[in-house]
């Protein structure tokens, strides 16, 4: 249970983090590639979970020999399948969701409070 409750927590934490931040700035900038990186961030919602599980597993596995041996140097520090590839795992299925939500909240906000906001002398960051 320890173990789940820190997958959670810790994926969670990142995944809100991540997803806010990808969902201000789809919603708020213009920016070449914004039609391919909000295509590309929607494909985790519409794949199911046993295949990105799997390309999930065959990239780790994959990446971690390569790694592993530019860390050749340090022979105690070797990267394997554990809680780590386990909380990264989930942070990547989480964004998609947590971007979804928060850009259709954003979507039904009132713009003009964030300019009165600033005229009043916050920043873009305080507001």
């Amino acid at each position: 249970t320890r173990n789940t409750l820190t997958i959670a927590l810790t994926s969670t934490f990142f995944s809100t983090i991540i997803g806010t931040m990808a969902a201000l700035a789809l919603q708020r900038y213009n920016f070449r590639g914004r039609n391919a990186s909000e295509t590309m961030l929607y494909f985790p919602i519409v794949t199911p979970e046993i295949v990105m599980g799997i390309g999930i597993l065959v990239l780790f596995s994959a990446s971690f020999g390569w790694i592993n041996s530019l860390l050749a140097l340090a022979p105690d520090r070797r990267l394997t399948m554990g809680m780590g590839t386990v909380i990264v795992s989930h942070i990547a299925f989480s964004i998609p969701f947590v971007t979804l939500v928060v850009r259709a909240r954003l979507h039904g906000f009132d713009n003009r409070l964030e300019e009165a906001a600033m005229d009043l002398g916050a920043n873009e960051l305080t507001t």
